[in-house]
């Protein structure tokens, strides 16, 4: 960076891995250029969104992002609209306001189906038995609603534009699928 004309400061930069033992060896690392050590992380919050690198999910930031989209989701239901228009809503609202940060981390299953209970609510009639899957498939009036489905189209879709829009994307992919399938993870 330095010979394109840059500059690294280092209270500014900060460095991520996956690697208990690459952290703490980055954590001591003294770098020449700068004459100075580069803090190491293993979650930031940034642009309203959460990343974690440990696979927890607990972060503050997407626990709240999740909380107000099921009071959104249900001031929806409070609305005096048709089914089909409050599927509308949560389509336009809830769900990219929980969904925000899905790249980034894994969420709760306890914090999911808190949603997809509130969703379910709005966009199909009240009853004593209500199965969330056939809510979905009837009452999405459109793209399905739920909010796992969500998460896995759009990941597929961000699969899908990096492997035909990126020269080595194919390469890239079928090397970590190789390293998922070695860790036993597919």
């Amino acid at each position: 960076l330095q010979r394109l004309g840059g500059r690294i400061a280092a209270g500014k930069s900060k460095l991520f891995t996956t690697s208990t033992s690459y952290a703490t060896w980055l954590a001591r690392k003294l770098w020449r250029p700068i004459q100075s050590v580069i803090e190491v992380v293993t979650d930031l919050r940034d642009l309203g969104s959460h990343l974690q690198l440990f696979g927890c999910t607990n972060s503050v930031t997407s626990m709240a992002r999740f909380v107000k989209a099921i009071g959104t989701t249900q001031r929806i239901g409070w609305l005096p609209h048709p089914y089909p228009q409050k599927a509308g809503f949560v389509r336009q609202c809830s769900l990219p306001q929980a969904l925000h940060a899905a790249a980034a981390m894994p969420f709760q299953d306890k914090i999911m189906q808190a949603l997809r209970t509130a969703i379910t609510k709005v966009i199909v009639p009240q009853g004593h038995t209500r199965a969330a899957a056939i809510a979905f498939h009837v009452g999405s009036h459109g793209r399905d609603l739920d909010p796992n489905v969500k998460q896995l189209t759009d990941k597929v879709q961000d699969l899908r534009h990096y492997w035909f829009r990126t020269p080595d994307g194919p390469h890239r992919i079928n090397s970590i699928f190789k390293d998922y399938a070695q860790h036993n993870y597919v």
